[in-house]
């Protein structure tokens, strides 16, 4: 768990060095495109981060208070593809917690039981119930 902190605070390094070379990632257009460039910059293949930046993790209290939303919005596929990454890294490691970092699994900042109630609470928004199986 010690080397998961060490690998995310030399990200968060990294990124704050670009940032104070490059600057922050500004968006163009009304305020439905930006929002749309938002989500679609914490998409990253394979699950929706916290964030494109300094939180490049699956936080699933953030990805649980969301899901309505990107339901809402259009994103049932990914957030299908979403709780099939995220069911699949929690049964890898035996545990359900508050972050999923490269693949591994980390109560940060420490064990919350709203974990699994944030997991359960998306698979019922998206009505996917055929991931339990």
């Amino acid at each position: 768990m010690k080397t998961t902190f060490l690998k995310k605070a030399l990200g968060v390094f990294n990124r704050s060095v670009k940032v104070r070379f490059k600057g922050i990632r500004k968006y163009n257009g009304n305020a439905g495109q930006i929002l749309k460039q938002c989500v679609d910059s914490c998409w990253n293949g394979n699950y929706f981060q916290a964030s494109a930046g300094h939180f490049s993790c699956f936080y699933i209290r953030d990805f649980g208070i969301s899901v309505q939303a990107l339901l809402n919005l259009g994103y049932r596929d990914r957030v299908i593809k979403t709780l099939n990454f995220v069911l699949d890294v929690y049964s890898r490691n035996n545990k359900i917690t508050t972050t999923i970092y490269n693949d591994s699994v980390v109560d940060f900042p420490y064990y919350t039981p709203e974990s699994a109630a944030y997991l359960l609470h998306s698979i019922r928004l998206a009505d996917a119930k055929e991931l339990l199986l």
